[in-house]
C-alpha cells in the first residue's frame, strides 16, 4: 500500500467514524434511565419540586386519572404541584417494554394506608436523548368484592 492510499484508507475511516455518532444505549440501560425517571417522579412529588417534576414530562403531555376519566394537562398540573412529604409509594410490578425510541412502563403504586394501590402506565419517548413522559395514566385499584 502506497503513501497515498494509507492517507486515503485512514482519511475514508475518519469520515465513517464520524458518521456512526455514539453507541446506542443496551436495553438494561434504558430499563435503568426509565426507572430513575419514575423515581424523579416520585421526588418531585415528595418535594414539590416544579421544575424536577416538569422534566421528566414533555411540554404537552397527557395524564388520565381513570376514576373520573378526565384528562389533565400540564396548565392544570403543573400550579398544583406542591411538597407532599407522606408521598413515599412502594413500587412493583413493573413491566419495562422498550421499541426504539418509545417505551411504555406499567407498575402498581402502593402508598399506605391505600393497601390496594394505583396502576400506572407512563409512556415515554426519547427526546433529544432523554426519556420524557408523554402520557400517563392511573388507575386505583379497587377490591373486587367491595
Amino acid at each position: 500500500m502506497t503513501s497515498t492510499q494509507r492517507q486515503t484508507a485512514t482519511l475514508l475511516l475518519i469520515a465513517l467514524a464520524s458518521c456512526v455518532g455514539p453507541p446506542a444505549a443496551t436495553e438494561a440501560e434504558d430499563s435503568e434511565q426509565l426507572l430513575a425517571r419514575i423515581e424523579q417522579f416520585n421526588e418531585a412529588i415528595r418535594e414539590g419540586d416544579v421544575e424536577k417534576y416538569t422534566d421528566v414530562f414533555v411540554d404537552d403531555f397527557v395524564f388520565t386519572w381513570a376514576p373520573d376519566g378526565q384528562i389533565y394537562t400540564p396548565e392544570e398540573i403543573f400550579p398544583n404541584v406542591v411538597p407532599t412529604p407522606d408521598h413515599a409509594p412502594s413500587v412493583d410490578e413493573l413491566v419495562v417494554r422498550i421499541y426504539g425510541d418509545a417505551a411504555i412502563v406499567n407498575a402498581r403504586m402502593k402508598q399506605l394506608p391505600h393497601e390496594a394501590g394505583v396502576r400506572v402506565t407512563f409512556s415515554f419517548a426519547r427526546v433529544e436523548s432523554a426519556w420524557k413522559v408523554v402520557a400517563y395514566q392511573s388507575t386505583n385499584i379497587t377490591d373486587p368484592a367491595g
